[in-house]
């Protein structure tokens, strides 16, 4: 309302369109500050530690929760239940430990469909992490190499002298 009656010729309409263009240009970046856009929140690296950041937190759960309840039914300790979780993603699965395999323990019925669940997206999981560290570390070996090859170029052009024409006055 004080926009309006400060700069009445604007109107209503002319209000509410003036408000959807800047909206949208601040969605697409630009400041309202200045006459610069804005580089964005998702750069490489903000994208990297976020897309790490929540792998990692599903990398927790997918451990964390299975291993107290590895704990609790199986009776395991828990670096043999952390054990069994990562083996068992990994694919590894040597088969000193088998969960839902003991006949001296009484399962609840819901326990082997949960671990037929937390196996299936668990696998994925895990899939994943490695695929994301293998992207970051190939990543990371083009940075350095592209800064290497960088440094190399410079060195040699410090080392060949100028081009010219020696001898020649104007």
């Amino acid at each position: 309302m004080k926009l309006l009656e400060k700069y009445p010729c604007v109107g209503q309409n002319g209000l509410r369109e003036l408000a959807e263009m800047i909206k949208a240009a601040s969605l697409s970046g630009l400041s309202p500050d200045s006459n610069d856009t804005a580089d964005g929140f998702w750069k490489f690296t903000s994208s990297s530690v976020f897309a790490a950041t929540v792998v990692t937190t599903i990398a927790f759960l997918y451990f964390v929760v299975p291993m107290l309840l590895f704990k609790e039914y199986e009776g395991w300790s828990y670096a043999e239940a952390i054990y069994y979780c990562f083996i068992t993603l990994s694919t590894i699965g040597f088969g000193d430990y088998v969960a839902d395999h003991n006949p001296e323990i009484n399962y609840p019925e819901w326990y082997s469909c949960l671990m037929a669940v937390w196996i299936f997206f668990g696998l994925a999981w895990l899939a994943l992490l490695i695929n994301h560290s293998i992207d970051l570390l190939e990543s990371l070996n083009a940075y350095m190499r592209g800064r290497q090859n960088a440094e190399t170029q410079v060195e040699e052009s410090k080392e060949q002298p100028e081009k010219g024409l020696k001898g020649e006055e104007t």
